[in-house]
């Protein structure tokens, strides 16, 4: 099959201040045309500055040192910027990672797309608006006709990731270069772009290019797969051969440490030992051996060469070389089990009851003028939960669901409209900011964003699992209290003893996180779990769990919150909001009619 795409020998230096860093060295591989390739490895590993090698984007500080990409027969690396300019967006565009930095905020969707085909000078303005409201339409994006006029922050996450692929796509190009796409979504989202993606490349016959360190959707999305580590190509192949029969030990390492791919529930998550080598001085040997279980003398010392299989799948390890021996390996490395240690019984170190936030969205001078309450929405609704001493709570739901404003509330960094907030057995949202000060030397947030902080969305497999067992060690150490805030699934499940699932502001099922694993009574709770996509190409899903967006919650629904989009609703459930009852020892649900 043909390559659209062909980078060969590229070689990428950065200068810094410790001297040139050789990002990438001698990085060699195709996208076959008509196929979706996956690049994927730890951060740190080039994936990102291959992306931007193809699209001429690379930092001011970066310099090609050797190779070519061929790209229909010309080589990217030496056109003048004039001609890239016309090639990016045309010939070759991106799906970024967050659409909220990519997109023009103070522009609509409509201005922005039509300054896309700026270029297609015969087309009129009503016949660009005409095509962006078909491509909106086909990226799935409801009323396409009137959301065309809306601006990024009244899109959900989930439509702005659509509507970014809807521009990339919009001027038919040959090659979609898609940079994390589902990182900064939730699991629900996050298979809605897997499929569509999938479903547009089959209609378009187009080639795409993924870079993730999400080995399910390289899994569910993903046709052959490129594995790099530290600058380097260190296995390409079929994506059934990498996941199924990898041959380079970090390739191995990087599957054993999914938490999906471990099917016991673990306290403690595997990782790759070691660091990333030192890329201003790489060392002489095999780039992997300093972490390799595998090493013998002549991987320190020796580079090993690309070893390629009757398939044309490739490895570059001395193993395969047949100089190296390895040693005996489990069919996949087992994590810790967990020692769940009796916490029921302490009294809770936190707790909320029937916790309310809401936020005016009107002034209350205009409202007493008509008489009447302040208009509001309630983004924290009845909330009930607690988190003893050793204990981790996890709190899961789609973007918008509330997770993050109850964060904040029990934290006393947002007002708390009604309920209590006890922490010790104290309440505290009532204390003042003077008053309150002393408790936040023990009740401390880690927010998301690791540039400024640390939760673990953005993070690669094995990184995720260091901060995860290091969080672990200092809760066995200090008796610490967790309560984390999180849509990664597989996560959730191996490090929570119990589970707290949130819609629309409301817990609708609540227990310990090895019977909600096993058994959901919720249908938004079944959707969540069955819709994470799993690291094996043949698991992959047919249809998306989980279709529509969260209603606003300027219009919440009389009845159940989830009707309109549970595909097991009755009459009853748009009529009447479901009480919170139990189910069993330490389970609540808020459901009419409960799965069985």
């Amino acid at each position: 099959m043909d390559n659209l795409l062909e980078i060969k020998d590229l070689s990428v230096n950065f200068r810094t201040s410790h001297g040139r860093m050789r990002a990438l060295r001698n990085v060699s591989f195709g996208v076959k045309k008509g196929r979706i390739l996956g690049i994927v490895g730890e951060s740190g590993s080039g994936k990102s500055t291959v992306l931007w090698s193809i699209m001429g984007l690379l930092a001011q500080n970066a310099e090609v040192a050797g190779g070519s990409i061929l790209f229909q027969d010309r080589d990217l690396l030496k056109l003048q910027e004039t001609a890239l300019r016309a090639l990016r967006g045309e010939e070759v565009a991106v799906v970024f990672q967050d659409p909220m930095t990519s997109q023009a905020p103070l522009l609509s969707y409509g201005r922005q797309m039509a300054d896309i085909l700026y270029r297609r000078r015969g087309m009129s303005k009503s016949e660009k608006r005409k095509a962006a409201i078909q491509m909106l339409g086909k990226v799935g994006i409801p009323d396409p006709a009137f959301r065309l006029d809306q601006y990024p922050h009244e899109f959900s996450g989930g439509m702005r990731q659509r509507a970014g692929i809807a521009m990339a796509l919009l001027t038919g190009p040959n090659l979609l270069v898609a940079d994390e796409p589902t990182t900064a979504l939730d699991v629900t989202m996050e298979a809605q772009i897997i499929h569509l993606l999938r479903d547009l490349q089959a209609e378009t016959e187009a080639t795409v290019a993924v870079v993730s360190h999400n080995l399910g959707l390289i899994a569910e999305l993903c046709d052959d797969v490129v594995v790099m580590y530290a600058g380097e190509v260190i296995e390409t192949g079929t994506v059934r051969q990498i996941f199924h029969a990898p041959r380079h030990p970090y390739t191995q390492a990087l599957l054993d440490c999914d938490p999906a791919r471990i099917p016991e529930r673990s306290a403690r998550l595997p990782v790759i030992a070691g660091d990333l080598p030192d890329l201003v001085i790489p060392p002489p040997g095999c780039i992997f051996a300093e972490r390799c279980p595998h090493r013998m003398p002549v991987c320190l010392a020796e580079r090993p060469p690309a070893m390629i299989d009757e398939d044309g799948g490739m490895a570059r390890c001395h193993i395969q070389s047949g100089v190296v021996t390895p040693k005996a390996r489990n069919a996949r490395a087992r994590a810790e089990p967990a020692g769940r240690t009796d916490v029921e019984k302490a009294e809770p170190l936190l707790e909320t009851r029937e916790l309310n936030v809401r936020f005016a969205t009107e002034s209350r001078f205009l409202a007493s003028i008509q008489g009447r309450m302040p208009r509001g929405l309630d983004a924290v609704l009845d909330v009930s939960l607690t988190v003893r001493p050793g204990e981790t709570l996890g709190v899961v739901g789609e973007s918008g669901s509330g997770k993050s404003t109850l964060g904040r509330a029990i934290l006393n960094l947002v007002s708390v409209t009604s309920g209590q907030v006890l922490f010790e057995g104290n309440e505290i949202h009532s204390l003042s900011e003077r008053a309150f000060k002393p408790l936040r030397r023990n009740m401390a947030m880690m927010f998301q964003d690791p540039n400024g902080s640390l939760p673990t969305a953005g993070l690669d497999v094995s990184v995720q699992g260091e901060i995860l067992n290091l969080m672990a060690d200092l809760q066995a150490e200090h008796g610490l209290g967790y309560l984390i805030i999180t849509h990664n699934l597989p996560v959730i499940r191996h490090i929570s003893d119990r589970i707290a699932i949130m819609y629309l502001g409301r817990i609708v099922e609540q227990g310990p996180a090895d019977e909600i694993f096993r058994h959901q009574y919720h249908p938004y709770t079944a959707s969540l779990v069955q819709g994470v996509p799993q690291p094996d190409p043949d698991l992959r899903r047919t249809h998306v769990g989980l279709q529509g967006e969260v209603p606003s919650l300027l219009d919440r629904p009389r009845g159940c919150d989830f009707a309109s989009r549970c595909p097991v609703a009755r009459p009853h459930c748009h009529d009447v909001k479901p009480p919170h009852r139990d189910v069993g020892r330490n389970r609540t649900i808020a459901c009419h009619f409960p799965l069985s």
